[in-house]
């Protein structure tokens, strides 16, 4: 790879845009469907590079990039959504 193609790479990763919706996968349909984003308080920030983990009935998004370094959690209720 010459310089030119690392180059473009580089900027290509740095131009995203970061989002925060939250996307369902069924594994019955195959599809992503977008999932209404309902919050009691702030909108998480879009993000990437963040850890998430489902535990009984809520999915847990920490940290990631976003302009920086982000050290938050969130906690999004998904109840019946995964069935």
């Amino acid at each position: 790879m010459n310089s030119q193609n690392m180059k473009e790479k580089k900027t290509l990763m740095y131009d995203l845009e970061f989002t925060n919706e939250l996307l369902h996968f069924s594994f019955i349909d195959y599809k992503w469907t977008k999932k209404p984003l309902k919050t009691d308080g702030n909108t998480p920030k879009g993000r990437h590079f963040h850890s998430s983990v489902v535990f009984e009935n809520s999915l847990f998004i920490f940290g990631g990039k976003s302009n920086g370094y982000l050290n938050d959690i969130h906690e999004y209720s998904i109840g019946m959504i995964c069935i």
